[in-house]
């Protein structure tokens, strides 16, 4: 089958071929790529359905929320913001959100910082929590202090968090260790951390993933996935980048030749969808119409950052306001396009034009191989 682009003259092949693959459109770079906006819900102006009946409840990874929305602190991602996160944590217990500590790793180096997240968890003992820590701190490498399973799950246990995510940053590793990445053991040490926890472990991966790796992984105890895409990647490397030394040469030779790797989030959550687990979108949403979106593609969850997280300054009104439009634009787009509840806005159908229409074609031919 062959597309034909909004692009002049661009003609992308997703055939499969021969030996049973599938040619995916070319790697160029997308920090551009207006992946949310070359999607459109088809609109369904008789809905018979009032807007303020628009039901965003869910239930996922046992849990009842009142939205599919994990909020996350922004930047960094860092847990050694306290003060940024007690108002981020307040706003998702607020509203009945997921709330992410983000990395755990200042938690384990600094005390202050772990007793910190103590008492976000006593001011909120009702709150769905969960935190994150790299793969590389949990197995063996050459620059990193090695973080021990049992140590991990001691933590686990006395924050009273409901799940871990598990990133598996490969790419930053490759990017910014003078050594290179160092991978090997990862699928064991996520089987050995799913068999010691006693709450879900989230694989999360800012590149999207092939089914067979998904399915090795849930076989392995991994209870859901969290999947970004090669514009978050670039994010991420922008943001990051070394500005002095031998490792920053190193790293803007290799951001010229990756920008762009990776599946764009729209594939990888649609490549994933009904794999048998959760799948939570870690791409840039901004919107609540960008978050329809999404589970319309086959998202379970999203990801969603907010601002008050990078230097604390911001008001807890600010934050209010950008859950409130974020969420009166989830219901929104519900409504317009027919969707009473999120039972029924995956069944909304909707059109892709250019670049996302050729990367959603290539993975819609990826799930039906493995359908057979």
């Amino acid at each position: 089958m062959t597309i034909v682009t909004t692009d002049p003259g661009a003609v992308i092949s997703t055939a499969v071929s021969e030996s049973g693959g599938v040619n995916v459109p070319r790697q160029r770079p997308v920090r551009g790529l207006p992946i949310w906006e070359q999607i459109t819900l088809l609109p369904n102006p008789l809905p018979e359905i009032d807007e303020s009946h628009v039901d965003l409840r869910c239930r996922v990874l046992a849990h009842n929320l009142l939205m599919p929305v994990i909020i996350e602190p922004d930047g960094s991602r860092s847990s050694a913001r306290p003060i940024a996160l007690e108002r981020l944590a307040a706003a998702a217990a607020r509203h009945g959100a997921v709330f992410s500590l983000g990395d755990l790793q200042p938690a384990f180096d600094k005390p202050s910082v772990y007793s910190e997240l103590k008492t976000i968890r006593d001011a909120h003992p009702e709150l769905v929590m969960v935190a994150e820590l790299p793969a590389s701190r949990l197995i063996p490498q050459p620059d990193t202090p090695l973080l021990e399973l049992q140590q991990v799950q001691r933590a686990v246990v006395d924050l009273g968090l409901h799940g871990l995510l598990i990133n598996l940053n490969g790419i930053q590793q490759s990017f910014k260790s003078r050594y290179g990445a160092t991978s090997a053991g990862t699928l064991q040490m996520l089987e050995e951390l799913c068999q010691l926890m006693e709450i879900p472990v989230i694989a999360r991966t800012l590149t999207g993933m092939p089914r067979m790796l998904c399915r090795m992984m849930i076989e392995r105890g991994v209870s859901a996935v969290m999947v970004g895409g090669a514009e978050v990647v670039d994010d991420w490397l922008r943001e990051n980048r070394p500005t002095q030394g031998e490792l920053a040469e190193r790293y803007r030779q290799k951001h010229e030749a990756f920008t762009g790797w990776g599946l764009p989030t729209v594939a990888a959550i649609r490549m994933l969808r009904g794999v048998g687990i959760p799948i939570i979108s870690d791409g840039r949403i901004d919107t609540g119409l960008d978050a329809a979106k999404a589970v319309i593609l086959g998202a379970d969850l999203v990801g969603f950052k907010l601002a008050g997280s990078r230097s604390g300054e911001d008001s807890d009104e600010a934050i209010e306001h950008d859950i409130a439009s974020f969420t009166a634009d989830f219901r929104t787009a519900m409504f317009l396009s027919g969707a009473a509840n999120l039972v029924t806005l995956p069944q909304i159908p909707f059109v892709a034009v250019g670049e996302t229409r050729e990367w959603l074609e290539a993975a819609e031919s990826l799930w039906k191989q493995d359908q057979h």
